[in-house]
């Protein structure tokens, strides 16, 4: 990794500018993994992994190196740097009696301005431990990624990466789909409104629901009655479609009758009002309410939901049910970002490190997102394959419709 990254740092400033060495690092790591990658699956390599029964070398190899940034200080470098003078010192002191006159001098004087810079050598070495442990971090997030990315492709076939908002306008308005109808003057089920007061209300009236917050009802339509508040009692079951990087245990539901209805991914897509970068879809979970068992819901009809950077729109209108499982789901917990301005750990919004893994869509673009380790409700069954794909597109087709794209006079 380091190989590739001296040709990309074009000027001594950028070694000490954490955002141009983070861009850089970033980049040698692209040249640098597929040479990582062979070297790791060399037999001898293999062996000694074995031997060690180490189980992943990718996360053990991210974890030996976000450690060691971790141990890395300003007096560490800088007897490091004591040592390589002294090193160097000593090999020119042996080579001095051997040496021509002029040559000798050069040596003497060498050694006298080695000495008197000494000093300031050891208070610059101090500038370069937040750049070096920088990269440090960024190699050890990539490769720690690139072992989260191999398990979640093998243990969830045919799923390729989550989609960006902006990947997905990009391929709808090259090529709409179905789901993706042209948006109206007036959406078919907009969106319920109800003001802080309303809320309370009813969640006084409903004790034991989900509490309501403004973004949750807006996911509701205002027709055909809205938002209800019911109470489902068993025995019964309730479905939700997920990929790889939805929980299994979220708060958005459907009646097994609107589930079995559906026959494709493009009916569910459309009824449901979900966004190819909100779910790809690919795999469904089974929410059981046992006999003499009870769960208090919101339900009604979804509303229509905008697709950003397109004049087209998803339409809504099946019946979703809210609740909140008692077991959320247990994420991977996999390094946390790098900032690409500071070279420190990004924070999440729950103020917590952010563990997302970084992905590249199927149009090139960046996505970063959590990855479901295992589902641990009781009352959750699954995930089970709907049979539907796990992806709305392979690269190969977003390949060819953005081919198809007119250039941009």
């Amino acid at each position: 990794m380091w190989v590739y990254l001296k040709p990309v740092i074009k000027h001594a400033d950028d070694i000490l500018n954490v955002s141009r060495l983070v861009t850089a690092a970033n980049r040698a790591c692209d040249a640098a993994l597929p040479k990582i990658t062979d070297y790791l699956q060399h037999n001898r390599v293999l062996k000694w992994a074995t031997d060690g029964k180490i189980p992943d070398m990718y996360r053990f190899l991210a974890k030996t190196i976000r450690d060691m940034s971790e141990t890395l200080s300003p007096a560490k470098l800088g007897k490091l740097l004591d040592e390589k003078i002294g090193e160097l010192k000593a090999l020119l002191r042996k080579i001095r009696p051997i040496v021509p006159t002029t040559v000798r001098e050069n040596i003497d004087d060498f050694m006298k301005l080695v000495d008197a810079n000494r000093r300031g050598m050891g208070n610059a070495v101090q500038q370069f431990v937040q750049p070096v442990r920088a990269v440090l971090k960024v190699l050890a997030k990539r490769l720690d990624d690139q072992a989260w990315r191999v398990q979640v492709y093998r243990t969830n076939r045919g799923w390729i990466a989550p989609m960006s908002e902006s990947g997905a306008a990009r391929l709808i308005n090259a090529n709409p789909p179905k789901w993706a109808k042209k948006r109206p003057n007036r959406m078919k089920h907009p969106r319920l409104k109800l003001s802080e007061k309303k809320m309370k209300a009813l969640m006084e009236e409903n004790p034991g629901h989900p509490p309501l917050q403004e973004w949750l009802v807006k996911t509701f339509s205002r027709k055909e009655g809205g938002m209800r508040a019911d109470k489902i009692k068993g025995p019964a079951k309730l479905y939700r479609i997920v990929d790889p990087s939805n929980e299994g245990a979220g708060i958005f539901w459907m009646t097994e009758e609107e589930f079995k209805a559906l026959r494709n991914r493009d009916e569910w897509r459309e009824r449901f009002a979900v966004k190819p970068d909100w779910n790809q879809n690919g795999w469904f979970v089974e929410y059981e309410i046992k006999d003499g068992e009870s769960l208090a819901v919101w339900r009604g009809p979804a509303a229509s939901q905008e697709l950003a950077g397109t004049d087209r729109y998803l339409e809504g209108g099946g019946e979703q049910i809210v609740f909140f499982p008692e077991n959320r789901d247990e994420m991977i917990q996999a390094l946390a970002r790098v900032d690409k301005a500071t070279g420190k750990e990004l924070m999440d919004q729950a103020g917590g490190l952010d563990r997302r893994v970084e992905f590249t869509d199927v149009t090139g673009e960046a996505v970063p997102t959590k990855l479901r380790a295992r589902v641990v409700d009781p009352h959750i069954k699954g995930p089970i394959s709907t049979g539907w794909g796990a992806t709305d597109y392979t690269e190969q087709e977003a390949q060819k419709i953005l081919l198809t794209v007119p250039a941009t006079q």
